[in-house]
């Protein structure tokens, strides 16, 4: 790869980095959130991580969600790997998430990956659905690119470590009830819950 082609990648990745850690704060609730009286929102709790053994170089990896709330079509990112942001695991790293959304069904369709070694995609077919006034834990997403071309995508159960997280940092929930959709999540393309 040439000098130019390395510069305009790094670029691109910085210009990403920057735009989706500042789209970050907009997905973060306070720690005294509260949910309003008839709303039409859930949280949606979840942990990402990447196991990357490309090599050195920046990476940002996202995974595309879309969906229909309040019968309008709504596409998210949830953020698995950003230089960008501050990390709250390590080895390999990760995040914690409390993300308010519209109540309604979701997909994550696809898994993104942005790299000065090589990027690419990989689409997935994973669902659930936010109810309004509740809290969702969806699990962790843990992303494992074994080398430059390949990912491989798993649905974690990590209640025990997220729930410590989850009222840590927003502590207006403790003793909310939460609906788990990691078992949902870990199956592939199962739109409805039956």
């Amino acid at each position: 790869m040439s000098r130019r082609a390395v510069a305009a990648a790094g670029l691109l990745l910085c210009a990403t980095g920057l735009v989706t850690g500042c789209s970050t704060t907009a997905h973060s609730v306070s720690a005294d959130y509260r949910f309003q009286a008839g709303g039409t929102k859930g949280l949606a709790v979840y942990s990402t991580r990447l196991e990357d053994h490309c090599g050195a170089g920046i990476t940002t990896t996202m995974l595309s969600v879309e969906g229909i709330a309040a019968q309008r079509r709504v596409r998210d990112q949830f953020i698995v790997s950003n230089a960008f942001i501050k990390r709250d695991f390590e080895d390999p790293p990760g995040y914690f998430f409390v993300q308010e959304l519209a109540a309604g069904d979701y997909r994550v369709s696809q898994l993104e990956v942005y790299s000065s070694r090589g990027g690419g995609t990989a689409q997935l077919d994973r669902h659930f659905t936010l109810a309004p006034g509740a809290v969702h834990y969806l699990g962790e997403f843990y992303v494992t690119r074994p080398d430059c071309s390949r990912y491989r995508f798993e649905v974690n159960d990590e209640w025990a470590r997220d729930q410590a997280l989850l009222f840590e940092r927003v502590g207006s929930l403790r003793g909310a009830a939460v609906v788990s959709h990691v078992e949902r999540l870990r199956e592939v393309g199962v739109p409805h819950a039956q």
